[in-house]
């Protein structure tokens, strides 16, 4: 009976977070359709964005018994300018589509860099990624639907594997808006594929280090019992939060993951904590009572409170992104709380302090919002 209710619940949260990735993904392309998703020029530590990107999918990898690489053939400027949200994005897409598509071999994700200089930007050039699996493969006829909304290469692997087919659709179009493009490089049915990446960036003048040429490999297979997981051992979360479903299910995830956390139920409560408390990161809700979100959040940036805020919200929308950032968030997360994207943002933010496991709290740098996922 346990084992049966186990099973049973395992499949309504992976149905649950197939659907909210649909809707992330319809939501996302129809900004893209209509003009209104933002690109951020910044800088930003490439070395990170691919560890998270590994730390992200190597435990599957080794649940299928895949071994996962990301590597470099060529010098990587470590620091760069780009949009390092939309860039994550992009990765994840093609990334989770190949682990998706292969059962066995190997999945590798193998990037370098082109300089290409103009006058206007001299330390410009092309950021290129290969993302190759020996997966399933792809035939020649259908090759050409890839790139269209909504298909897949065959009806039947919709109904085997799962998907709208958007994820390549979005990536590709994400990827144009950052000077680049999404191609398939090759394919054959029964070896596998190679799609390949490009982004325009800029070198950081700010660093002259390198990312290693070979980055990050896991070859342990699944019943290792040091698994690779995302943590968040010693950080300081105060969590503001009115619903008692929603502090339970936050607490659960945070503390789970290693988080200490302390909870309010009212905004006043909330900017009275952060002000008096030594937190690494404030996880705010924008519909409070006495306060709300919004509220808290502007009072807490007026009274000179510098530590991260993040906004959780159920607006998606662009305009809600906007309004998240003049009012003093750092970063925001839409309802349906995701625990993968709660994480990896907690985690993000987390990087900015000297170092998370202190007892002190560490001021951080305030950062654009358009900047993060």
């Amino acid at each position: 009976k346990e084992e049966e209710r186990l099973r049973n619940v395992d499949v309504i949260r992976r149905n649950g977070r197939a659907l909210g990735q649909i809707i992330d993904d319809i939501l996302d392309l129809s900004k893209v359709e209509a003009g209104k998703i933002s690109i951020e020029h910044i800088d930003f530590d490439l070395s990170e964005l691919l560890g998270d990107i590994f730390l992200l999918f190597s435990r599957k990898a080794q649940e299928k018994g895949i071994q996962f690489s990301i590597e470099s053939t060529t010098s990587v400027p470590s620091r760069l300018v780009s949009d390092p949200t939309r860039i994550r994005q992009i990765l994840i897409n093609m990334v989770s589509n190949a682990l998706k598509f292969t059962h066995e071999g190997s999945l590798r994700v193998i990037f370098h860099w082109k300089y290409e200089t103009t006058d206007q930007f001299p330390r410009s050039g092309l950021l290129t990624f290969q993302i190759i699996d020996t997966g399933v493969g792809i035939n020649d006829v259908h090759q050409e639907r890839l790139f269209q909304p909504f298909t897949q290469a065959e009806d039947s692997i919709a109904r085997q594997f799962g998907g709208t087919g958007l994820g390549l659709v979005l990536s590709r179009q994400l990827a144009k808006l950052l000077g680049g493009n999404v191609d398939l490089e090759w394919s054959e049915p029964g070896k596998g594929s190679c799609f390949r990446v490009t982004i325009e960036a800029v070198d950081s003048a700010e660093s002259s280090q390198s990312v290693p040429h070979f980055l990050l490999s896991e070859t342990k297979s699944a019943s290792s019992e040091d698994e690779i997981v995302m943590t968040l051992d010693g950080i300081r979360i105060l969590l503001a939060e009115d619903a008692p479903d929603n502090q339970l299910l936050i607490t659960h995830i945070l503390e789970s993951s290693g988080a200490e956390v302390e909870v309010v139920g009212n905004g006043r409560d909330a900017v009275d904590h952060a002000l008096a408390g030594r937190y690494h990161l404030v996880l705010m809700d924008v519909q409070m009572p006495i306060l709300s979100g919004h509220e808290a959040s502007q009072e807490l940036r007026s009274r000179g409170y510098c530590g991260p805020i993040v906004a959780l919200t159920a607006h998606a929308m662009v305009e809600e992104r906007q309004r998240s950032h003049d009012l003093g968030y750092d970063d925001y997360l839409t309802k349906p709380i995701d625990s993968l994207k709660l994480i990896q943002t907690i985690r993000l933010h987390a990087k900015d302090q000297d170092d998370v496991k202190r007892e002190n709290f560490v001021a951080t740098k305030f950062s654009s919002i358009d900047s993060l996922s």
